[in-house]
């Protein structure tokens, strides 16, 4: 048994105490993956640029400001496109994941904002079912694939 789940609609009782948005960045077939710093929750563990929404934020205001906070990028363009919502459920926590997709031609520089990551990787969707994801990585990137048929 997990000590979470990500589901597709909200489950029984789910109350979200916080809203996150989180981009999948595509260049080439392969994705953006960060690896948070060790002094972060989940700290060592591989996910995309995403965070919390701050109060006045929709989840499209969210997801540009933590891309370009994170990494550097802009993404407020007209091809970003929202996947729609996963529910997520911790042991103490119901959340709300925001997924939004952004394709880039060619492979944008990085800037690691380093206080929070330690490191980037582009990569395959296959190489990155091989790296110790973010709890709840898996199940959003199956969701991710799937919308996008990768």
């Amino acid at each position: 048994m997990t000590d979470y789940s990500v589901n597709r609609e909200p489950p029984e009782g789910f109350h979200p105490g916080i809203y996150v948005s989180g981009c999948y960045c595509i260049c080439k077939g392969k994705l953006l993956l960060l690896k948070r710093h060790p002094e972060r929750p989940q700290g060592g563990t591989w996910g995309v640029p995403a965070g919390k929404m701050e109060k006045g934020e929709t989840p499209h205001m969210t997801v540009v400001r933590e891309v370009f906070e994170e990494v550097g990028l802009q993404i407020d363009t007209p091809d970003l496109q929202d996947f729609g919502p996963l529910y997520c459920r911790l042991r103490h926590l119901d959340y709300v994941f925001h997924v939004f997709y952004k394709q880039f031609e060619e492979f944008p520089q990085i800037h690691l904002a380093e206080d929070e990551h330690l490191e980037c990787v582009w990569v395959t969707p296959q190489e990155a079912y091989q790296l110790p994801l973010i709890v709840g990585g898996k199940e959003a990137l199956n969701f991710f694939t799937e919308k996008l048929k990768m």
